[in-house]
């Protein structure tokens, strides 16, 4: 953050506190110029950002600044669409919770049935308590009976939406980068393990990330290096794992999609005590690629959930770019190391 933002932060921090009173006069702009070390141009930028959010209300000339009687979220709520099933979701949510509050916003999070979300996104509509909506693993909204601003996180079907906001991963360009840091770790027989639906979602992008990284680097038969499951369970990572097998006997690291994917294959691979094959993920997801040693890719959840809160509150106060796009979080392999080094001739 700019000083500009420094200031703020700290006096709203101690607006917050409780230490200047409702009512009461608020420091000149003199003071805060003395106490910040800073110019009374950057002091009154600061100011009139409490005074948008609603901390502060300006008197008439010469009265000075007062505080306002505060109410906890000044600027309104916004609600969260999405399900919190583990640890990246708790990420994303709390990325949102800190981008709102920093600018007055209450979140709300929800998880409706797809056979409540019409009558829930009614009463949300109607009641006028909402800024607008964020979502993450739900299926594109109906804008003109819904017509709140709404932001999607990662969400395509694979194509994404040019009518909508978004804010998502570079999946494509990570995936590519991660398969790309195996082939360079001596490893030519790699293949990839997906489910059907990948070619509904996002991990559309990932999956062709990993295929195009193969050809780049030469392998053979990359179409036959694709083996797609029907269903997430360990009976189908066991299935499919022997088909891997019985199609590359030599295989040394298979890549998945997802972390989730990842864990049901190397729970079989460790129930059939097979150590000599590696696996990837994609998520970096506290509690599976940390406990089990997945080289993965990190896509930074917290930003997203940040960039995407800051989307829809520059749409609810017509900041900025007004018109739909995407922005991206880019996204890194990580924790490399846990897939061998294969030496030449090996």
């Amino acid at each position: 953050m700019g000083k500009i933002d420094d200031i703020a932060a700290a006096l709203i921090a101690e607006l917050n506190a409780g230490k200047y009173p409702a009512g009461g006069h608020f420091p000149s702009e003199y003071e805060l110029s003395e106490r910040f070390n800073a110019g009374r141009v950057t002091v009154n930028k600061a100011v009139s950002q409490l005074v948008q959010k609603g901390f502060l209300e300006r008197g008439v000339r010469g009265s000075g600044t007062r505080v306002k009687a505060l109410t906890l979220y000044p600027q309104g709520h916004i609600i969260y669409l999405g399900k919190l099933v583990h640890m990246f979701c708790a990420a994303l949510v709390q990325g949102i919770y800190m981008a709102a509050a920093y600018r007055g916003y209450g979140l709300e999070v929800a998880m409706p049935t797809a056979d409540d979300m019409a009558g829930f996104l009614d009463k949300v509509c109607a009641s006028g308590k909402y800024a607008g909506i964020i979502t993450h693993g739900y299926t594109m909204l109906d804008a003109e009976r819904w017509p709140l601003p709404t932001v999607y996180v990662d969400t395509c079907s694979p194509v994404y939406d040019p009518a909508c906001f978004h804010v998502a991963n570079r999946n494509y360009e990570g995936a590519k980068a991660l398969a790309g840091a195996v082939i360079k770790r001596g490893h030519r027989e790699v293949v990839v393990y997906t489910h059907s639906d990948y070619m509904c979602s996002h991990r559309f992008y990932r999956v062709n990330g990993f295929m195009d990284a193969f050809k780049q680097h030469g392998l053979e038969c990359c179409s036959e290096r694709l083996f797609v499951g029907m269903e997430y369970s360990m009976f189908d990572a066991s299935s499919t794992l022997r088909k891997i097998r019985s199609r590359f006997p030599q295989v040394s690291v298979i890549m998945t999609p997802t972390d989730d994917l990842a864990l049901d294959l190397v729970r079989v691979l460790r129930q059939q005590k097979i150590d000599h094959i590696s696996v990837t993920g994609f998520g970096n997801v506290q509690g599976i690629s940390d406990a089990y040693n997945l080289a993965s890719a990190d896509q930074h959840p917290f930003h997203l959930g940040s960039d995407a809160a800051n989307m829809l509150m520059d749409l609810a106060e017509g900041k900025n770019n007004q018109q739909p796009h995407i922005q991206y979080v880019d996204v890194e392999p990580v924790n490399i190391e846990a897939i061998p080094i294969i030496k030449p001739g090996v």
